[in-house]
């Protein structure tokens, strides 16, 4: 599925500790993922559980690829770079 890019912030995001995500927000079954180079992801039905576990994670960037990218979730991007 190809990511479309809008510039707006749509949920309060949490710093997490990790090296491949910099901050997470959850509300209504939508997960907000920043990333450290500036890009921010919604990613669409994600059940409260997913995010609770992915927030708590030893391995913050590893459990949001099994709960979430691997799932193949559909997604937006939202904000940040746009290519390399």
């Amino acid at each position: 599925m190809a990511a479309q890019t809008k510039n707006v912030i749509t949920m309060i995001r949490n710093p997490v500790i990790s090296t491949s995500v910099k901050s997470i927000g959850w509300k209504d079954n939508q997960l907000e993922v920043e990333y450290p180079n500036g890009s921010v992801y919604l990613y669409k039905n994600v059940p409260l559980e997913d995010f609770q576990s992915i927030r708590i994670s030893q391995s913050v960037g590893r459990t949001l690829k099994e709960k979430v990218v691997y799932k193949g979730n559909p997604y937006t991007k939202i904000n940040g770079p746009t290519g390399k």
